[in-house]
């Protein structure tokens, strides 16, 4: 069905129940300072991605899955509920994601 929308229309995956998705792409940043607390100079050294999805709720119930022990590459930062008196209860979920990263023996 996706394919029947212009490019650029529409939310692209696998998940018909996703409404809108906002895909922020970043990298970290380590400053280096004088002796006085001045950046002098910065290093970017870590890709992340932050994926936003929002869907309707569908379930009875709202599970917060931010609050549950994660690790890994892909972790939920955060997952929010908003309920109105004149429309469907929606949720915000957020993704944040980096990239494998892949060692060889003896680097």
């Amino acid at each position: 069905m996706a394919d029947e929308f212009p490019q650029g229309f529409g939310v692209s995956g696998e998940k018909p129940e996703i409404t809108g998705r906002t895909t922020n792409n970043s990298v970290q940043v380590a400053d280096m300072t004088n002796r006085v607390g001045d950046i002098v100079k910065q290093a970017t050294y870590q890709e992340v991605t932050e994926i936003t999805e929002d869907s309707f709720l569908v379930t009875e119930t709202f599970t917060n899955e931010a609050v549950r022990a994660q690790s890994g590459q892909e972790v939920v930062t955060g997952h929010n509920l908003t309920e109105s008196n004149t429309g469907f209860a929606t949720v915000q979920r957020t993704l944040r994601r980096i990239p494998t990263i892949t060692t060889t023996p003896g680097s």
